[in-house]
């Protein structure tokens, strides 16, 4: 037991300098990135992700699993007193110091695989992307090029039987290929890919409102499984890209939006196109609601049907716990260097106009 309390000062002390370091330091977090997490995503990426199943997410539920299981056995032994009460507040002792020491160690990944990488300098930056202020004109243009690109591509796109668009074969393969692709023409973006996972359980994050997780303590990108096909490409990328410890929202929401643009694949490209048009005309509604209401008329039926079904989908879900794992998100984005908390999701528009105005 005393081991175990000395192990997890160390990991929470080391934990704390980290993140100390990565905050007060210039450069430290760059560096880290460059000589350390390379090494370390790499050899978890590996290490985990040739397995089919999310790991993180088995684990998850053998921990409960077990926790679950020690109270009970602890309350039975209490009740029947098969023990004496010095036996059982040891054997609550030991507990509470094996929970403290499976939590330092699980800080300690979060820390090394994550939590530095929060304060490296922004991909948007290191790939010269400069985001500037735009006029509701250019957001204009960008709106109405999405919707044609949409709607010329929407149509050639494999469907279901109920006419939403189709991404049920190879789908990690060809969302990873994407990535890859992308690492060609963007170098913060070089290094192995694994497969992203499908959560086993997905309705576990349906009533979260969450289409996919990254898991720092496997160096995992999981996704909904549930949501529409056209979710999933764009959301696949984003989690992937947080492997390359791109980790503000809006930046990783912009580097899967690239990986899109960049894929060969239809229903990957579509699948970009349709997230950009989501973010833009969000912010065009807020410049001109009569703008807005006369481009999105232009969009083609197929679209249509599958922005219907995803709207169909999160109302079902549209609950008091995704309220409250909103605000568990929102909290935790600003207690890592994301003052806008769950609002940086929204903070790619910028990115996207200046990618148009780019090309």
């Amino acid at each position: 037991m005393k081991r175990k309390i000395q192990i997890s000062v160390i990991l929470c002390g080391s934990s704390a300098v980290l993140i100390l370091f990565a905050r007060m330091m210039d450069g430290f977090a760059d560096f880290y990135y460059e000589y350390v997490y390379r090494y370390v995503a790499t050899l978890f990426a590996y290490v985990f992700g040739w397995l089919p199943v999310s790991v993180s997410e088995v684990l998850l539920y053998a921990i409960l699993g077990t926790v679950l299981f020690c109270l009970l056995r602890f309350i039975v032994r209490k009740v029947k007193k098969k023990k004496s009460d010095l036996r059982l507040r040891e054997r609550f002792l030991h507990m509470i110091v094996s929970v403290t020491f499976f939590a330092s160690m699980m800080l300690f990944l979060f820390t090394i695989n994550c939590g530095v990488n929060y304060h490296k300098k922004a991909f948007v930056a290191t790939e010269n992307f400069q985001e500037r202020r735009y006029s509701k004109k250019e957001l204009e243009t960008v709106c109405r090029t999405l919707t044609k690109e949409i709607n010329k591509i929407s149509k050639q796109l494999p469907k279901t039987k109920t006419g939403e668009t189709d991404y049920s074969e190879n789908r990690e393969g060809r969302a990873k290929n994407a990535m890859k692709a992308a690492a060609k023409k963007y170098k913060s973006l070089e290094g192995y890919f694994p497969n992203p996972k499908g959560v086993l359980v997905s309705p576990i994050l349906s009533y979260q409102q969450v289409t996919g997780i990254y898991s720092p303590f496997t160096v995992e990108a999981n996704y909904n499984t549930d949501m529409p096909d056209y979710l999933k490409p764009f959301t696949m990328c984003h989690e992937l890209s947080h492997l390359r410890g791109i980790m503000r929202e809006g930046e990783a929401n912009f580097v899967a939006f690239l990986a899109c643009m960049n894929s060969s694949d239809d229903v990957v490209r579509y699948s970009g196109l349709m997230h950009a048009y989501s973010y833009c005309m969000n912010e065009l509604y807020g410049y001109d609601v009569n703008l807005f209401k006369a481009i999105r008329k232009e969009l083609c039926n197929e679209a249509n049907v599958d922005i219907q079904q995803k709207l169909e989908f999160w109302e079902k879900y549209d609950t008091k716990v995704a309220k409250v794992a909103n605000k568990m998100n929102d909290a935790y984005l600003k207690a890592n260097a994301q003052a806008q908390g769950t609002n940086s999701y929204n903070q790619v528009t910028g990115l996207i106009v200046e990618y148009f105005r780019k090309k």
